[in-house]
């Protein structure tokens, strides 16, 4: 280029002994006669002959393009044949960055015969125009021209990284490494390939190679910093940064800050195996995100994108931080202010809301972020939990059911597959839900997390003692699991474990006080420590008088709070009364008594007070043995037993009664159960029974559950003449269909409707068969676990001594603790 690298005249014969001479150098292994022939040939070059192209020329060297291009312009255009001009014209404008009218002179020349410093500027300005195609020939032309000049291979390897040729980009750096080992210039460009695939941990060794050459090479030291933030490292980044000033502008330093605060708050999900640390790093992140805030917004204008970036992260932050409402009400601002926030971040919101019990919104969100990332699983699973709270379950298992397949040889199956699973538990397909939980168990004993939904869901279908020994696996394994803890916390209140629950309950309250399942588990704590009010009432008008045409029956119990964690007293109330042919019949009674709870015995023990023409009094015995998780047997034994008929009471005849049972529960769709019972009457009347039945649940949907009922009793009476209803011998037997609907669910609140049909047949001796039958209608309420309440109408059909009775009958029961 004239005076840019040489005057134009000769330059061929120039090329030629260059050549020659480079051919030379080969032979004799030095480069000595090479430096010394490039400084004569830049020294060489004579000055233009116009003094104004020298001005030119001189100014563009010194860097001031906005006065050497207006004189080549003019120069070029007074004389458009000259090469010179028109050579230096096309470099300095690559040199002032107006790569697109350099190339417009580039069509004027021919490729072939440009010198080399024209053909390296020409070749740059196509590759900073992204023409890399064009670039590459014309490197690759250079190269086969002037062979032995390595800035072509140098920007080759540029032009073919930026163009995403990244294999060849690294086969050629490869090359170029081995050939020119302690070459700088070539470093820097293996480096940059590196970067260009992604490598930086290959740019920053190339980097700091430089540096041990050349201690106090600005430009390395420069990338080295950027490298080391690329890498993750922007602690050690920011410690050069601070030993070399000048080397980053304000932006860089905002963003090694702003990497610093991301790179401590993705450790504080981790968080610290002590409880009382886990929010540490979490703390930290969020101090570097307001410090980061502040200096950047004392930068402004040049900051406001890192104040953004700071406040956004911050959602990320108090996320984990499990600050919520704090969340929230950050997104909202941003919201106001128009700000997009990225997929993380949507996510972080997502997760906020879910927690804060709003999962319409959080779906919403899990479905944006899914929508910049489509293999996100955990907002995949966000959303599957978003769908769960909004009892929309169809969805739930069609997502699960789509990740599994999804993730079915994806680094996510086994999760994929539990989520799957644990669809089929939460829509109340526990046996579905079991027989998908066993397999993965099989896969994969020492798995927490199955271990822990295994427990769980044996502890759903009814199975205390088998979650009890799979929890205890799982905590033999890691005793400080979270959700291991908090199952096993929660078995010790299913198996009656009081003492240990509540240890075990105030333990994870301490520790953990904003995790969600561990404040239900204070909730159930809670209301397990309130007093208990339990209340039934029924009312029932009859078209006969076996039993009253006018009945009304009331029982009210009053459990104090528990004492020494097993005990609880009590106070009960009872009234009974009936209108007969004969006349109207009341009984209050009134009783007192204690309540005992153990791992496999509950029992009962109670003093009544019976108010009946005169003060009476009765006791009962009651206990239950539970020896396993199947089998359960019932006994009790009362003095002035409250199933003695009103009717009996009205003619002053009174009893006393025992029974005996034997319930087999094989899980939460079957049982079955048998009781004996014997009365003793004051008339010399002795009664035994015999009820027993099955339930079967016959069809489990979402919302919808259908059980089968069929009981049978059959009785005996050794007297025959009493004023009561007192059959020989009798025998009933009834299936029902009962049908309960879940019609509305948000989180601790439900309602169901309940429905059920009941037909049969009833036979007495000397009166033969009848057939029965009866409808029930019901409303639930819980808001649980404090507040249940049901209430409903019945219709039924019976035939006593063979005369048919229509009754219509009202409940309620009420259990309320407080």
């Amino acid at each position: 280029m004239g005076d840019v690298s040489g005057s134009p005249g000769g330059f061929r014969q120039r090329v030629v002994c260059m050549r020659r001479l480079f051919a030379g150098c080969r032979r004799v292994g030095s480069l000595f006669l090479v430096a010394l022939w490039l400084l004569s040939f830049s020294a060489e070059g004579a000055s233009p002959a116009d003094p104004r192209h020298r001005q030119a020329v001189e100014a563009a060297r010194r860097g001031d393009h906005a006065a050497a291009l207006p004189l080549l312009d003019e120069l070029h255009r007074n004389n458009p044949a000259d090469p010179s001009l028109l050579y230096d014209y096309l470099v300095v404008l690559a040199w002032a960055g107006e790569d697109a009218r350099a190339l417009a002179l580039l069509e004027q020349v021919d490729p072939q015969q440009i010198p080399l410093y024209v053909l390296e500027a020409a070749a740059k300005s196509l590759r900073q125009q992204k023409l890399f195609d064009k670039a590459e020939s014309l490197y690759r032309l250079g190269i086969g021209r002037f062979g032995t000049a390595l800035s072509l291979r140098e920007g080759l390897l540029y032009t073919l990284v930026d163009a995403g040729k990244h294999e060849e980009a690294a086969n050629l750096a490869k090359s170029l490494g081995q050939i020119y080992p302690g070459h700088a210039g070539i470093q820097y460009a293996i480096a940059y390939a590196a970067e260009g695939r992604g490598d930086y941990v290959t740019a920053l060794q190339c980097y700091q190679r430089i540096l041990g050459w050349q201690p106090g090479a600005r430009r390395a030291q420069r990338l080295e910093i950027l490298a080391l933030a690329a890498i993750g490292e922007p602690f050690m980044a920011d410690d050069l940064a601070s030993q070399h000033p000048g080397l980053l502008n304000a932006a860089e330093r905002h963003r090694l800050r702003a990497d610093q605060a991301a790179l401590v708050t993705r450790w504080g999900r981790h968080g610290s195996e002590l409880p009382g640390q886990r929010f540490a790093e979490t703390d930290r992140a969020l101090n570097l995100l307001n410090a980061n805030e502040q200096a950047a917004r004392a930068d402004l204008p040049g900051g406001e994108a890192f104040v953004q970036r700071a406040r956004i992260d911050r959602l990320v932050a108090l996320r984990d931080r499990v600050e919520m409402a704090r969340v929230v009400e950050d997104y909202r601002l941003l919201q106001a202010e128009c700000v997009e926030l990225p997929p993380y971040a949507l996510q972080a919101v997502a997760d906020a809301f879910l927690y804060l019990e709003e999962p319409v919104r959080a779906a919403d969100l899990y479905r944006r972020t899914l929508e910049y990332q489509p293999d996100n699983f955990e907002a995949a699973q966000g959303l599957f939990y978003a769908y769960i709270e909004q009892e929309d379950f169809e969805r739930a298992l069609k997502l699960g059911e789509a990740l599994r397949a999804q993730q079915a040889a994806g680094p996510k199956r086994l999760e994929a597959e539990l989520l799957a699973a644990l669809g089929q538990i939460f829509a109340g397909d526990l046996e579905e839900g079991e027989s998908r939980l066993i397999p993965l168990y099989r896969r994969a004993p020492a798995n927490l997390d199955i271990l822990g939904e295994t427990g769980g869901v044996y502890g759903a279908r009814g199975w205390p003692r088998r979650a009890e020994e799979t929890y205890r696996m799982g905590l033999a394994l890691d005793p400080a699991y979270l959700p291991l803890r908090i199952g096993y916390a929660e078995n010790r209140l299913d198996l009656q474990e009081f003492e240990q629950a509540g240890g075990l309950i105030g333990t994870l309250g301490d520790e953990y006080p904003e995790h969600k399942a561990v404040q239900r588990l204070q909730r159930l704590w809670q209301a397990h420590n309130m007093r208990e009010l339990q209340v039934s009432v029924a009312a029932g008008w009859s078209s006969g008088s076996t039993f009253g045409s006018h009945d009304l029956s009331l029982a009210a119990t009053l459990f104090s709070a528990p004492v020494h964690a097993r005990y609880r007293g009590f106070a009960a109330t009872y009234l009974d009364q009936a209108s007969f042919p004969e006349g109207h019949k009341t009984l209050q009674r009134f009783g007192a008594g204690i309540e005992y709870r153990h791992r496999h015995v509950q029992g009962t023990a109670e003093m009544t007070w019976n108010v009946s023409g005169g003060q009476k009094m009765g006791g009962r015995l009651a206990a239950v043995w539970m020896p396993d998780d199947i089998w359960s047997f019932p006994a009790e034994i009362e003095l002035f037993s409250r199933d003695t008929p009103l009717r009996a009471l009205k003619h002053g005849i009174r009893a006393d009664s025992a029974s005996l049972g034997a319930h087999y529960r094989r899980d939460e769709l079957r049982r079955y159960w048998l009781h004996a019972g014997f009365m003793d009457f004051s008339d010399g009347n002795f009664r035994y029974s015999l009820l027993g039945g099955v339930e079967q649940g016959l069809i489990v949907r979402l919302h919808y559950r259908l059980d089968g009922l069929l009981e049978f009793y059959t009785s005996a009476n050794s007297e025959h003449d009493a004023p009561y209803f007192n059959p020989r011998r009798d025998a009933d037997i009834t299936l029902t269909l009962a049908n309960d609907w879940l019609l509305y669910r948000d989180y601790r609140f439900s309602f169901h409707n309940r429905l059920a049909v009941s037909v049969g047949a009833y036979w007495q001796q000397d009166f033969g068969i009848d057939p029965t039958a009866a409808l029930r209608y019901e409303h639930v309420w819980e808001y649980s676990p404090r507040f249940f309440l049901l209430y409903g109408v019945s219709l039924a059909r019976h035939s006593y001594d063979g005369d048919g009775e229509n009754q219509l009958g009202c409940h309620l029961e009420l259990n309320w603790r407080f």
